[in-house]
């Protein structure tokens, strides 16, 4: 045990006092477990022995933390610590670890619980003065849940399905879980050609689960986002490969009719997010569609309505009006309220289902965890009116 360096021991959580798991592992040979005999020799009394009670609660990776490494803060400091200089932490709880439950840790005598337990968010408002027209306010929000790691700040993702995401709901926006009358997208739903459909190789086809696609279930997030949760288990289907795929389809069937949606007051538009599934597959380009086809096949598009909202670019999270020129559910302030609205298509009637398409462009899937993926999207149809009147 050299002095003049920095040193880096190991321990077994599951070790005792009588069998402990301990090691020196500063020249990282993968020395060999240390006695009680050995921690003796070396002086350590009733050290060098760091245990817990139980791993269930504590994750490394995708599985349970057995092994704790412990590295010097510098030579001969006596203090160590389990994360790295760029605030990695090695101990981690396990996502939604029940609340109040506890891990002893001990060492050398001295013990420790680590409870699991929740916080509520805080949000506050300030501005200088008076809240007035086109005047700026600092909101912020306090989140302690999101404080993972406290050396370190947090970014909350969207398309992070164990994340709860303060959420500010103005009026009655149509969502994907948290509204509409589609059976097809209830709670813990499979995939479905009337529900949601997600795969396919070709840029121009995907009906229903005739080609490539995934095993799914849906749900929606545990917070108030209103986010569509979308759980693979595995790929199935026929025809394309999925996994030599460039493009992939996630079709989703609304809740919401297209009268529902041209019954809207304003200017309606699309806010989307699919960061989530985008981080998976490294998007290169994303193209959004919003159909009154009533069923996730993109083949129905030539006589579907189909307004092309995004089709350029690679916008994963965007908000946009449903008017690209030609098809449209506008403001009246616009165009006349005879023209209003051009979204129809052939044979469609206006109970028919709105379905949100995204085609997501991106490399070979052979290396990448889609097969098992968990991740949520957000595809919420606002509408604002600013000009006519109507106070929405």
């Amino acid at each position: 045990i050299d002095p003049t360096t920095a040193d880096t021991w190991e321990f077994g959580l599951a070790g005792t006092e009588a069998s402990p798991l301990t090691y020196f592992a500063s020249n990282g040979t993968g020395n060999g477990v240390l006695t009680a005999a050995n921690l003796n020799e070396l002086n350590f009394d009733d050290n060098g022995v760091f245990t817990a009670d139980a791993v269930t609660y504590l994750a490394a990776g995708g599985s349970a933390l057995a092994l704790s490494s412990w590295a010097e803060t510098g030579a001969n400091t006596g203090v160590f610590e389990s994360f790295d200089a760029t605030g990695a932490a090695e101990f981690l709880t396990v996502d939604e670890c029940a609340a109040d439950s506890i891990t002893l840790f001990a060492y050398g005598g001295t013990t420790v619980d680590m409870i699991c337990t929740y916080n509520d968010a805080t949000i506050s408002m300030n501005s200088d003065g008076a809240w007035e027209p086109a005047t700026a306010v600092t909101i912020s929000v306090n989140d302690p849940d999101a404080n993972k790691n406290p050396t370190s700040a947090e970014t909350l993702d969207i398309g992070d399905e164990t994340e709860v995401i303060p959420t500010i709901k103005m009026g009655s926006p149509l969502t994907l879980a948290g509204s509409g009358t589609n059976a097809a997208m209830a709670k813990n739903s499979a995939n479905s050609a009337t529900g949601v459909v997600v795969g396919c190789g070709s840029e121009n086809s995907c009906s229903g689960t005739s080609i490539g696609y995934y095993t799914l279930t849906i749900t929606n997030t545990t917070d108030n986002s209103e986010r569509l949760r979308i759980i693979h288990s595995l790929s199935g289907g026929v025809g394309t490969a999925t996994a030599a795929a460039t493009n992939t389809w996630i079709n989703v069937t609304t809740g919401h009719t297209r009268a529902d949606l041209v019954g809207l007051a304003g200017t309606v538009v699309l806010n989307y997010d699919v960061t989530g599934p985008c981080a998976l597959v490294t998007c290169t380009a994303v193209k959004v569609y919003v159909t009154d086809a009533g069923k996730n096949d993109t083949n129905a598009m030539g006589t579907a309505g189909t307004i092309n909202v995004n089709i350029t670019g690679n916008d994963q999270a965007g908000v946009y009006n449903l008017d690209d020129g030609t098809t449209r559910i506008t403001s009246a302030d616009k165009y006349s309220s005879v023209a209003r609205a051009t979204f129809s298509g052939t044979g469609q009637t206006g109970a028919a289902f709105v379905t949100v398409n995204f085609l997501l462009t991106h490399g070979s899937l052979a290396s990448t965890n889609l097969y098992n993926a968990d991740y949520a999207i957000a595809a919420d149809f606002c509408n604002f009116d600013q000009n006519n009147g109507s106070l929405t």
